[in-house]
């Protein structure tokens, strides 16, 4: 956490979609605001005395429901009201929250079957985390409104471990929703289902399932066209009850308060079945809209928090004292190369590249310090990233001018590819350069329209491209690196490798980290995709003291119930 003064932030103001207290994680590229609770009033509470109550921001007339609504402010708000079966925690590991426990069986296309992975409410569940890869989720993503049409593109990777999947949960028996009613797989399914259904959110994350089915009322049996023993990664997906009808029922831990068809507040949920001090009883709501209007709402008090991205370039004229709160994301920035002709087709001399650049320089000079510097395609916030194994990686020029020596390198000058409609990742591109320049690599950067940059990357006309891909929280590389890979643009393919791929795909918790490693090290000596850093987003509060929030990328408000909140004194 640091406090600072922030000038000319650059405030996104698109609150991350999340399911409060156990987690939850929702997605807002796709989907429309259809069947959508009523528009909430734009009257707030706030105002002189705002700053001292708890209040947070949304758009009018978008929707508010669990999974139609695609924008990510409003999806923060039903994050309050509803919560999911499995919980992404700030490791990015799986946590139970209305599930009690899971047993994921995986078989592979070979006819290899997975260990059964045992997960109960004590501690994480099967593998670790699934969201999307490159600027990617599977289907579904926690999009932000400023995100590049390049991430977007790339948001959709459809590759995958043939296989089978097979997931049995275990529900817990305490939980009730907001009306008193208790919690059922029949609950569960019908989520599930609707959550399958044609403009929701959700539908491609669930592509794959084939069947959803309840063995009693307290067990949930999924079935998957798919290897995928991070499965119960996916469900962080709110749970609905099924007799709630156009405005659906939750079990979290606030209620929307409803005036004549429009909203005016949260208010907390009686029934909440988690122990726990709230930080308020009451929740206003600041209704704008548009974002310019969501921004005088935080600077006027109004709004308590909001979630920004820091590392761009869109800075508003904005300057106030805020506590800033850093989290990492999967979003991964990341270089690829073209294996299929130029120099990059010499895995000599896309090793030098992997050592020539200064992976802690970019995170602090490009993303101003809120990024997470990596040589490994997983965040070194996650339990599957190994420092060792990163140490051995690491930037050396020394290294990288030995690899060009090794290697085929004819003086060629690269030919460096970045989509143009972002100023940040053009000025990136151009730092790279300057870096590979040091050490006697010619190169010219192309800034490209969108249409023109896609059509490059399809054609392969380029020896480097810069990309950015938001991964599942396993960090599954399926789509990035496998041999049919939708992003695998530079059309690397090595059959070991690809074993690897399906081994970290099907392992179970007790051999993931090894099977990580296999692959990441496999992955850095192929060189084919090189990581740079993985960028964190930020939370601005009102508070001068706020330690114990710890936002995660599913969920903005995890575990609220911990929260200590001090406000800011008024002069």
């Amino acid at each position: 956490m640091n406090i600072r003064r922030i000038s000319a932030l650059t405030i996104a103001l698109s609150f991350l979609l999340s399911l409060t207290a156990c987690g939850g994680h929702g997605d807002s590229s796709q989907g429309s605001a259809s069947d959508a609770a009523p528009a909430a009033s734009d009257q707030s509470s706030g105002g002189a005395s705002a700053a001292q109550s708890f209040s947070l921001g949304y758009y009018k007339g978008e929707g508010l429901h669990p999974y139609t609504c695609s924008n990510t402010t409003n999806q923060n708000l039903m994050g309050l009201i509803y919560e999911p079966l499995f919980a992404i925690d700030p490791t990015f590991a799986t946590e139970p929250c209305l599930a009690k426990s899971c047993t994921i069986q995986v078989t592979s296309a070979s006819g290899s079957q997975a260990e059964k992975d045992q997960a109960d409410s004590s501690g994480d569940t099967s593998t670790g985390d699934t969201t999307g890869t490159d600027g990617t989720q599977t289907g579904d993503q926690t999009g932000q409104t400023d995100q590049s049409k390049q991430q977007k593109a790339e948001e959709q990777p459809r590759s995958k471990i043939a296989g089978k999947t097979t997931c049995t949960i275990q529900l817990r028996d305490d939980v009730t929703f907001s009306d008193g009613t208790s919690l059922s797989a029949e609950d569960v399914v019908y989520s599930l289902e609707q959550a399958q259904r044609k403009g929701s959110i959700y539908r491609e994350r669930l592509s794959d399932v084939t069947d959803v089915t309840a063995s009693g009322s307290t067990t949930v049996v999924i079935e998957v066209n798919a290897a995928d023993a991070a499965f119960d990664s996916l469900l962080d997906i709110p749970i609905i009850s099924r007799s709630g009808g156009s405005s659906p029922i939750g079990t979290g831990p606030y209620v929307l308060n409803t005036t004549k068809g429009k909203a005016v507040s949260l208010t907390r949920n009686t029934s909440w079945w988690q122990d726990g001090t709230l930080p308020a009883e009451t929740i206003d709501l600041y209704a704008a809209d548009d974002s310019d209007m969501m921004i005088f709402g935080f600077g006027s008090d109004s709004i308590s928090m909001v979630d920004t991205d820091l590392t761009g370039t869109n800075a508003l004229s904005y300057t106030g004292d805020y506590n800033v709160v850093d989290y990492p994301t999967t979003s991964m920035i990341y270089v690829g190369c073209n294996t299929h002709s130029g120099p990059c087709q010499d895995q000599s001399f896309r090793q030098a590249l992997y050592y020539v650049f200064d992976r802690d320089t970019l995170a602090t000079k490009m993303l101003s310090g809120h990024a997470e510097p990596t040589v490994l395609p997983v965040s070194p916030k996650s339990k599957l990233y190994d420092e060792k194994l990163a140490e051995t990686y690491a930037w050396s020029e020394e290294t990288a001018k030995k690899k060009l020596a090794d290697g085929h390198y004819y003086n060629q000058t690269l030919k460096l590819i970045v989509n143009q409609e972002s100023a940040f990742k053009t000025a990136f591109a151009e730092e790279l350069k300057k870096e590979m320049e040091a050490i006697g690599i010619k190169v010219q950067v192309e800034a490209l329209a969108w249409d023109e940059f896609a059509d490059a990357l399809d054609k392969r006309s380029f020896d480097l491209y810069l990309g950015e891909v938001k991964l599942k929280s396993s960090f599954d590389l399926t789509a990035v690196i496998g041999s049919n890979g939708n992003l695998n643009y530079g059309g690397y393919q090595n059959k070991d490798l690809e074993k690897l791929l399906t081994q970290f795909q099907t392992a179970d918790k007790a051999t993931r980290a090894t099977a990580a490693k296999n692959l990441y090290k496999a992955v850095a000596d192929a060189a084919a995709t090189i990581p740079l850093c993985f960028k964190n987003h930020s939370v601005l509060t009102h508070w001068s003291a706020n330690a114990s929030i710890t936002p995660t990328q599913q969920n903005l408000f995890y575990h609220i119930a911990e929260w200590d909140l001090k406000w800011k004194q008024t002069p």
